[in-house]
């Protein structure tokens, strides 16, 4: 296993070394003019045709590689960012040691404090490592759907399907509730992830085709919800403290704030309210403006396939395909389980601001093609075209 995670450093990094050319910027630094350029027109980056100014005799030297991270200038974001990365560090193998340790000490035995770190047996969910099973069940012909006998009852009637996955997956009159109740963990998973298996296999067409449909719902002009979705009430401000039968009701709110002290919760009306009311008007993006952000990222990463373009477009399409991407995925994954509008706030901070830059490169390639009497890849923001000094030299800088 240890030599399957080093295989990457083992076969990739000789590869990088002696295949990756260097890039034209650093060629052209150290004065291999046609070298750079030869590298330039290859791969199509840019290359500006002033070389770097020699040093002044005397002048001081700027340290470069790892000593420049201490220089002047980078030594104290170098250090935050250590400190930062040693913390993170510290905590994950902080947990890991001490986990079994806090675990007991809050009255769990030996076994069981082990078992959360060795065994894996500790989960956020009653149904472990099959949290397909929401999603397969409510999309599941269960009359049209071959399953063994022992698999039948975890078909779930047409009233529990429209429940939606969340509470097929998690709620206590869900179909799998008995298995869990009746059968070994170990046995309970294995019938759970074969009924996944035969309804993806036996039906894909139902099963891409509600995914298709939460995977929309990103794009609603307002957040109501759909039925059988997660409520959408539980990550909305209240203006009163909620309880959460059965798992969190007033009764066990009290004993663990007797027990552990901290008062009993309250809530600070004047903000809860207004918090709520913000956030109710309209205090969230519109669909329709999500989905302009949408194909405003696509566009601006669409960007990168033009070979000529140069830093004034490539730079923020480049931040333009690093934010689009995190945010599809993030999104994408979380609907395959189910929707919920908290899985989509990774969308506010990704596909939003990936619109922002894709506009900027529509704007600035409009331009450049107006510039350019309408031929790209002249006179624009983003190519460098001309002479020193000439107009389309100095759009790059």
């Amino acid at each position: 296993m240890f030599w399957i995670g080093a295989l990457p450093l083992i076969t990739l990094l000789p590869l990088a070394y002696f295949k990756m050319p260097e890039s034209p910027a650093w060629l052209l630094a150290r004065g291999h003019v046609d070298e750079a350029r030869a590298l330039s027109e290859k791969t199509g980056v840019p290359l500006s045709e002033i070389p770097p100014p020699a040093p002044e005799p005397g002048a001081k030297r700027e340290r470069v590689g790892f000593a420049g991270l201490f220089s002047a200038e980078y030594w104290w974001p170098t250090v935050l960012l250590g400190l930062m990365s040693a913390m993170g560090l510290l905590l994950v193998y902080s947990l890991n040691t001490w986990l079994p340790e806090l675990m007991l000490r809050a009255g769990y035995n030996t076994k069981g404090s082990l078992s959360f770190l060795i065994t894996g047996d500790f989960f956020l969910s009653h149904s472990g490592v099959t949290s397909f099973y929401g999603r397969m069940a409510a999309a599941a012909d269960c009359p049209a759907l071959r399953l063994p006998p022992a698999e039948r009852r975890m078909c779930p009637s047409p009233a529990q399907q429209a429940r939606g996955p969340d509470w097929l997956e998690y709620g206590d009159g869900s179909p799998i509730r008995p298995y869990y109740a009746n059968l070994p963990r170990d046995e309970t998973n294995r019938l759970i992830a074969d009924f996944n298996r035969r309804v993806l296999t036996q039906q894909p067409q139902r099963v891409a085709a509600a995914y298709g449909r939460d995977v929309a719902k990103v794009f609603a002009l307002t957040r109501t919800g759909s039925q059988g979705d997660t409520p959408i009430s539980r990550w909305q401000f209240q203006t009163a403290y909620p309880y959460y039968p059965p798992h969190a009701t007033e009764q066990i709110v009290a004993t663990a704030t007797a027990r552990f002290g901290g008062g009993a919760p309250a809530v600070w009306r004047p903000a809860a309210g207004f918090l709520r009311s913000y956030q109710l008007g309209g205090g969230y993006t519109p669909g329709p403006v999500m989905a302009l952000a949408v194909l405003a990222g696509l566009a601006g990463s669409a960007a990168l396939l033009r070979r000529r373009a140069g830093p004034g477009i490539r730079q923020p399409a480049l931040a333009c395909l690093l934010l689009f991407t995190s945010g599809a995925a993030l999104l994408l994954v979380s609907d395959l389980f189910e929707f919920s509008w908290r899985y989509q706030l990774p969308a506010l901070v990704t596909l939003v601001p990936a619109g922002a830059l894709g506009i900027t490169v529509i704007v600035r390639w409009a331009g450049a093609r107006r510039g350019s009497g309408g031929v790209p890849g002249r006179g624009s923001p983003g190519v460098a075209v001309g002479p020193a000094g000439s107009p389309a030299e100095e759009a790059t800088r």
